[in-house]
């Protein structure tokens, strides 16, 4: 099992529940989770294109931060359509809903400060004792401007949270796109 912090599974109109859900559960850091937008705006020419076809298909603007991950989400999307084994093993997650399901309450400190940052190891090594030692590796093996370290701190919560025997949906269960791919 393989989770992702991206979008999977896009409206064809609209905005999905699990966006709405999960921003439900997160009270002061329900803002780091992105409304994500319609397919056909995501795989717009332009900014200003996808944004005016989300509008046109019942959303709001899209953020500039999520219009330069695009091309990511498109990848994804097209990996995910094209390659069934790939679609039952990568599922969406978001490092803020991971924390929150395992210290049962969202973080109190951002994940950019050293106190973020050390709330979040501390949950972390409850959950797998040599978290510190991955985080500490990682911060010496790539330069910042390639990773930073709340990015290595996202990608170990959801490593850890992967290996849980039951992972719980928002909303349950998922409502499917056009594609077949759950929105969850």
């Amino acid at each position: 099992r393989v989770l992702v912090d991206m979008p999977i599974g896009l409206p064809e109109q609209g905005e999905r529940a699990c966006d709405h859900a999960a921003r439900a559960c997160l009270k002061a850091r329900r803002s780091s989770i992105f409304i994500t937008a319609t397919r056909a705006a995501l795989y717009a020419d332009t900014y200003a294109a996808a944004n005016e076809i989300n509008r046109a298909n019942g959303g709001k603007g899209i953020s500039k931060q999520a219009w330069n991950i695009a091309y990511k989400i498109r990848e994804l999307d097209a990996l995910l359509r094209t390659t069934p084994r790939a679609a039952t093993r990568v599922h969406e997650s978001h490092p803020e809903i991971a924390l929150w399901a395992l210290a049962g309450r969202e973080m109190v400190y951002n994940k950019k400060t050293h106190v973020g940052r050390t709330e979040r190891l501390a949950l972390l090594a409850e959950q797998y004792a040599h978290t510190p030692t991955l985080y500490a590796d990682a911060i010496q093996r790539y330069r910042r401007k390639d990773v930073a370290g709340d990015d290595i701190l996202d990608a170990l919560v959801l490593a850890i949270t992967a290996q849980s025997a039951a992972l719980v949906t928002l909303p349950a269960p998922p409502p499917q796109d056009g594609q077949g791919l759950p929105m969850a």
